[in-house]
């Protein structure tokens, strides 16, 4: 994973040099999860999200995005099938979203023309920082649970600008790598779900 991050940061620095606008922002949100796959497994805890923006804007249309996120993942899970009851499986991540962006619908009023809506789609790797099982109780628990640190997932994006500055965004995560370490086809496909508001600065490179 760490090879992979530093690649996607090489490539984004090589472009950047080259591209016409540079901009920064931030980004938090809140979000859903099925981390497991298990049909078991409910979209019931909100979480959030919340880290740093970087775009090259290549035209009025299209942009490049890496991202650098905080993310904090919780699924109730009721894993009768091991005998452990009504379990709550807490992740926390850092992720770096990489991502191509269609921008449409110009506003050319003044002082800044921007575009309205925003289709987005990429990759994401991840890195675990953390990970705790709690009962139904909220107490925590003895996890022996083996899982993989490192996750690769495809995401999709829809936004919406209200200016220059503020938006908002719909995001869905699709993992193609499964959280335990486990040759069980079953439980490889974890989904997030996530509403976040967007702020970019103004600064910009030319």
């Amino acid at each position: 994973m760490n090879k992979t991050a530093i690649n996607l940061l090489l490539l984004f620095i090589s472009i950047n040099l080259s591209a016409q606008t540079f901009r920064v922002g931030a980004v938090t949100g809140l979000q859903v999860s099925n981390l497991t796959g298990y049909s078991n497994s409910e979209y019931n805890d909100i979480e959030f999200n919340a880290g740093a923006k970087l775009a090259v804007d290549f035209n009025p249309q299209f942009r490049l995005g890496l991202d650098l996120l905080y993310s904090k993942t919780i699924d109730d899970l009721l894993l009768s099938e091991f005998d452990r009851g009504h379990y709550s499986l807490e992740l926390n991540y850092v992720q770096v979203p990489l991502t191509f962006t269609y921008m449409t619908w110009l506003n050319d009023t003044k002082p800044a023309k921007y575009n309205r809506l925003h289709f987005s789609g990429g990759l994401s790797v991840a890195k675990m920082i953390s990970n705790n099982v709690r009962d139904k109780f909220g107490d925590s628990l003895i996890d022996d649970y083996q899982y993989e640190k490192n996750r690769l997932s495809l995401l999709t994006n829809l936004g919406f600008y209200f200016n220059n500055h503020f938006g908002i965004s719909a995001q869905y995560v699709h993992s193609l790598t499964s959280i335990f370490l486990s040759s069980d086809p079953q439980v490889v496909k974890s989904r997030i779900i996530s509403i976040n508001l967007i702020y970019m600065m103004d600064n910009q490179i030319r």
